[in-house]
């Protein structure tokens, strides 16, 4: 409670203030199964199995369960209590997920029953918001039904309006929500009529039904992101990007271009109500980018975190990180600011200060040691905003702002790395290291250089105990030390971080021997099982292994004469034996067990080959 209250303090202090705050750890209870974990008020709310209910923290206790909602949770909550919390509900009759539904707490009261929202064709995550006074506003986007807007009014009666029904369009993305203490709902959404897309806004007084005005063109091939906020005592910002920039409507005026952006960049904004505003976009090479409005006046953009070389965030590559990338702000009182963001590779980064005055250097939230993921910023109940996201192996993870960092000396760290590896003839190398660190500390141990990922693994190490680090060789760095030598000088590395950020980094350089037996002696005994369903089947695929590597222990042939030469005896096979086992996941991966050394020591592309004409 001591600590809560300094952060208050700390967060609360005029914007004129000299010093810019920063962020420090402030993890909620454990929970090493979170997957996904959001926030807002006094509750925070984890997912964590698929068939495991919500788990909820309330004012900072223990995690009980929520019954009947799973998935990840989605809050909004208001300054008096006012809480709003949805996940997927749960048919009873066979515990498959059912779509979403909504569970509200009123100011001083428990969480009432479930309201569910749409059916189980409902397409990702409600947006939800709340007001003082019990308003409560979600809108969600269900599949050949279309965006729909529920309106709870602090009686407890609801008004749900279709906005934008299919196939009236062909795409609905992107819808957000927001509803102030007056009952003001705003609504807005991007929507794709096969010639461009548009964004459309819905507005509606006092729990009225939302009603759409008309919707403001952009080019499809340049039309970014979107993001909505509201004021609680009723202003209204709707922001968007393209290839033109930021765009901002403030309290429905005539559209501004407040910042140069990029097409795609992520979006987030913030709003108060004394019009002070905050927008914050994901440029080009990470770059995080803050316009900022202060006395009704727009500044000059400014760089909370500088470009990274070779990173392009708006580079359309379809990574599964390119599409976790995320930007959130949280905008108290005074124009104090908080913005964190997910950044390659897979960290969670954040930045404090105050809209027109100070902010503080980006600064790292998660562990340098894990995977972070699913992040959240909101406000807790003493107004302070705080970040939350998972991290592989640690579940949930948090910071709040403070003054200065909490910790700057780095842990002792006693660390015995291994000087020699042992031989090798397939690259399955395996290293050890013993670690030992002065204070609760996470230690990762990993093959340094690639262009993949070589191999890595994380440990969290109690303090004073010495714990043994197991690291072995990734499939692409096996594929390295097999196919060439220059793989064969490797770097080891150990990085050992404390939870305030403070590194430690210690590495070895490794020789890696690598045995090379004449070719021939690869081939496999015919006795050999493959996954057929036959001995006769699984005789046959190993005289075709055979085959194989007689013909590349000969020499002066080529990939693609290789390639013809597996496609014709492959289907040989499958004729005789059937298609079923053949082309079977099983034994393709026991053909490829036995084909990759050869081939790979003699420089054939082994996905080439064994794909076949």
């Amino acid at each position: 409670m001591r600590l809560a209250l300094i952060l208050i303090a700390l967060f609360t202090l005029s914007a004129s203030a000299a010093r810019a705050d920063v962020f420090v750890p402030a993890d909620p209870p454990v929970l090493r199964s979170a997957q996904c974990v959001a926030g807002g008020g006094d509750v925070i709310a984890a997912g964590t199995e698929p068939d495991k209910p919500l788990r909820l923290s309330v004012g900072g206790g223990g995690w009980r369960e929520l019954p009947g909602l799973r998935g990840c949770p989605v809050i909004a909550a208001a300054g008096d209590g006012t809480l709003a919390l949805v996940g997927l509900s749960v048919n009873r009759a066979d515990t498959s997920l059912d779509g979403a539904s909504l569970v509200v707490r009123e100011p001083g009261g428990a969480f009432g029953a479930p309201i569910v929202l749409g059916g189980d064709s409902t397409s990702g995550a409600a947006a939800v918001a709340v007001a003082p006074g019990g308003w409560v506003a979600v809108a969600w986007i269900e599949r050949d039904v279309g965006l729909t807007v529920l309106v709870r009014r602090p009686d407890g009666s609801e008004v749900r309006t279709l906005l934008e029904p299919f196939p009236g369009v062909l795409d609905i993305s992107d819808a957000h929500v927001g509803i102030n203490a007056s009952g003001d709902v705003t609504v807005a959404w991007t929507r794709f009529d096969r010639r461009t897309m548009r964004l459309r806004v819905a507005r509606g007084v006092a729990g009225a039904a939302p009603v759409a005005g008309p919707d403001l063109a952009s080019p499809a091939e340049s039309f970014g992101e979107l993001a909505l906020a509201i004021a609680p005592a009723g202003g209204s910002l709707v922001a968007w990007t393209d290839a033109d920039g930021a765009h901002a409507i403030l309290d429905g005026q005539p559209p501004a271009v407040v910042a140069p952006a990029a097409p795609g960049a992520q979006l987030a904004a913030g709003l108060a109500d004394d019009g002070t505003a905050l927008l914050v976009y994901m440029a080009g090479g990470s770059e995080i980018v803050a316009a900022e409005r202060v006395a009704g006046e727009w500044l000059q953009p400014r760089v909370l975190s500088p470009a990274r070389a070779g990173v392009d965030r708006n580079q359309d590559h379809g990574s599964s990180e390119e599409l976790q990338l995320d930007v959130q702000v949280a905008l108290g009182a005074g124009g104090r600011a908080a913005v964190a963001w997910t950044a390659i590779p897979r960290q969670i980064v954040g930045a404090v200060g105050a809209v027109g005055g100070r902010w503080s250097a980006a600064t790292r939230l998660s562990s340098a040691t894990r995977i972070a993921y699913a992040l959240n910023l909101a406000v807790d109940a003493g107004g302070v905003p705080r970040a939350l996201w998972s991290e592989a192996g640690l579940g949930a993870r948090g910071a709040a702002p403070a003054a200065a960092p909490l910790d700057a000396s780095p842990p002792a760290v006693t660390a015995r790395l291994p000087s020699r590896v042992r031989p090798t003839a397939d690259g399955n190398i395996v290293v050890t290291a013993r670690v030992r660190c002065s204070e609760a500390c996470d230690a990762r141990l990993a093959f340094a250089g690639g262009e993949n990922d070589r191999g890595n693994i994380s440990q969290a190490l109690e303090p004073g105990a010495t714990e043994t680090l197991r690291l072995r060789a990734s499939d692409e760095l096996q594929y390295e030390l097999i196919a060439g030598r220059a793989a064969r000088r490797l770097r080891l590395t150990l990085l050992v971080t404390d939870r305030a950020g403070n590194l430690v980094r210690r590495s070895v350089a490794l020789r890696v021997r690598v045995l090379e037996p004449p070719i021939r002696t690869l081939k496999v005994p015919l006795g050999r099982k493959f996954g057929m369903e036959t001995p006769a089947g699984n005789r046959a695929v190993a005289r075709l292994v055979n085959d194989m590597i007689e013909t590349i222990a000969r020499g002066h042939v080529s990939s693609a004469a290789l390639s013809k030469r597996y496609s014709r005896s492959i289907r040989t096979i499958a004729r005789k034996f059937g298609p079923d086992y053949t082309y079977s996941d099983e034994v393709g991966t026991a053909i490829y067990d036995a084909l990759w050394i050869p081939l790979a020591r003699t420089h054939h592309d082994v996905g080439y080959v064994l794909q076949g004409e």
